[in-house]
């Protein structure tokens, strides 16, 4: 598996590399930590563009020892990547050229530390790059992924997506995956669970489990910290972009007004 962390060096990006290793202490993995221009803001402008590199360089490096020590894998290897492009354009350079299957970053959270820009930008990342994602707050404690919670709204092939998500390599074989479909009012819930229920009926695995849910309740403070004190992991398909807006957006999602404490792992087609 090839993996893209975006760092800018700060707490918040050290912790979700951190919180990937962890993640993926079982899986074979090339980690690639992404630094870019932008995020050293108090260099000297004026500064040539190698210096400013080597210097970013040096720090990668300097991470990339303290994330050497931590893994337990001898199949971890690690890499450092600079680049002076913005952080969309260098992640979707990088996402490609280097084949990556996941990207980690830092999301933004109540009482989120103003010195990082990698957790601001979570919700663009995702919105304008097709790679699944593990966005992690700041607060995050890495804990065995033993139950995870996949709310949605509609998905056509709902059976594919929790296959993919059965087979991620990073989840336990035993993991729960508690499936909730989330519907606006009374005739919608109608619409929905005719459709829905066809699709769940050819789930048979007794890993998954079905909810049912209404999106003001899934949104309120109490069922969020519920949430977070009942699993170890909200997953999300990246093409449901209503439920990604209302979480990761760094400034009118809920885990921007609420301490968010577990990681989100979106998944693309």
């Amino acid at each position: 598996m090839n993996v893209l962390i975006l760092t800018d060096l700060s707490q918040v990006a050290k912790n979700a590399a951190e919180f990937a290793l962890q993640f993926l202490r079982k899986t074979p993995v090339k980690f690639y930590l992404l630094n870019i221009g932008q995020f050293h803001t108090d260099e000297d402008p004026q500064m040539p563009a190698n210096e400013r590199m080597a210097r970013a360089l040096v720090k990668i490096e300097r991470r990339i020892l303290e994330l050497k020590k931590l893994t337990t894998n001898p199949d971890h290897q690690f890499e450092a990547l600079y680049s002076e492009n913005d952080l969309v354009t260098a992640t979707r350079r990088y996402t490609d050229a280097k084949k990556i299957d996941l990207i980690v970053m830092g999301a933004a959270n109540k009482g989120f530390s103003p010195y990082t820009i990698v957790g601001n930008q979570t919700y663009e990342i995702l919105k304008k790059i097709k790679c699944n994602l593990l966005a992690v707050a700041e607060g995050s404690e890495f804990r065995k992924i033993e139950k995870l919670i996949f709310p949605y709204t509609y998905i056509p092939s709902l059976d594919e997506t929790i296959r993919k998500l059965e087979n991620f390599s990073a989840f336990e074989k035993k993991v729960e995956i508690n499936v909730m479909e989330i519907f606006g009012n009374t005739e919608e819930e109608d619409i929905i669970s005719t459709g829905a229920g066809t699709l769940v009926a050819t789930t048979n695995s007794s890993r998954v489990k079905h909810l049912k849910m209404r999106d003001l309740d899934i949104f309120s403070i109490s069922q969020l910290q519920k949430i977070q004190e009942d699993f170890d992991l909200i997953a999300l398909m990246g093409k449901d972009i209503t439920l990604c807006y209302k979480l990761l957006h760094n400034k009118y999602g809920i885990f921007s007004t609420i301490s968010g404490k577990l990681p989100i792992f979106i998944l693309h087609d």
